[in-house]
C-alpha cells in the first residue's frame, strides 16, 4: 500500500479525518481483474470521480515527485483523465478519493462516504463507488478488507491477512476465474524478507459479516 494526502484534527471532537489518495498492490488473478474493469467501465449510472479536487492534486505528487505529478495534473486538466497511467501508479488499484477515520471500537481505521476508484492496473475507471476499506492493525498480522459496490446486486470484495488475499464477487465469471485456477498458480514466491502469498476464492459469509460490522 501507498498513501498519501491530508490529515484534519478536530480538537473539540478529538477525532482525525483522513482525505487520501490511495494505492494497494497485489498479486492476482489477471482474467478476474479484466472482468471487473470491464463491468465498471459499462457501469455507465456511477457519477464521475472528482480529479479537480486539492487532495487529489497533492497526493499525486507526492506519490510520484512534483514533476511527474505537475504533468499528470495537466493532462486531467486537459483530458479529463491522464493520457494513460504511468507505471508508477500502474497498482492493482488506486483510489482517489478515499476518506477514513480510526474507530475505537474495531480498533481499525474506516472508510466513510463514497469512494473514488482512479484505475485497475493501467485501465482508467474515475468513478465513484459505494463501498468500504478498512485496515486492521493487529499483533498477528494486519487485515485489510476492501469492498466496492455498484449496487446491491453488483459488488467485489477483498480481504487480506498474513500472506492470503480472499475474493469474492457477485459477478460468476470473476469468482470462476478463481476457482478454475489451479492452487500452485495462485502463489507467489516470496521475496527475501518477505512471508508467502497466495489468493484464493472467499465465501459470501465473509462478505456478509464484513457489512453487517458497520451497519452495528
Amino acid at each position: 500500500m501507498n498513501i498519501a494526502g491530508v490529515i484534519e484534527h478536530n480538537q473539540i471532537d478529538d477525532e482525525a479525518i483522513f482525505d487520501l489518495v490511495m494505492t494497494t498492490d497485489f498479486f492476482f488473478n489477471e482474467d478476474a481483474l479484466k472482468k471487473m474493469t470491464k463491468h465498471l467501465e459499462e457501469a455507465y449510472e456511477l457519477d464521475p470521480a472528482n480529479l479537480e479536487r486539492p487532495t487529489f492534486a497533492k497526493g499525486l505528487k507526492e506519490m510520484v515527485g512534483l514533476e511527474e505529478g505537475d504533468k499528470l495534473i495537466g493532462q486531467v486538466s486537459l483530458n479529463g483523465q491522464f493520457k494513460k497511467v504511468p507505471k508508477s501508479l500502474d497498482k492493482t488499484f488506486m483510489f482517489n478519493d478515499v476518506k477514513m477515520k480510526w474507530d475505537s471500537d474495531s480498533k481499525s481505521f474506516r472508510s466513510f462516504g463514497r469512494i473514488g476508484l482512479s484505475n485497475i492496473k493501467d485501465k482508467q475507471i474515475n468513478k465513484y463507488l459505494t463501498g468500504k476499506i478498512e485496515l486492521i492493525k493487529k499483533r498477528s498480522g494486519d487485515v485489510l478488507t476492501i469492498y466496492l459496490e455498484i449496487d446491491k446486486n453488483n459488488w467485489y470484495f477483498f480481504t487480506y491477512t498474513r500472506g492470503t488475499m480472499q475474493a469474492i464477487s457477485s459477478n460468476v465469471d470473476f469468482n470462476a476465474d478463481i476457482t478454475e485456477t489451479k492452487p500452485d498458480k495462485r502463489k507467489s514466491k516470496a521475496e527475501k524478507g518477505q512471508e508467502p502469498y497466495q489468493y484464493m476464492y472467499s465465501t459470501k459469509r465473509k462478505q456478509r459479516d464484513f457489512l453487517r460490522k458497520f451497519e452495528e
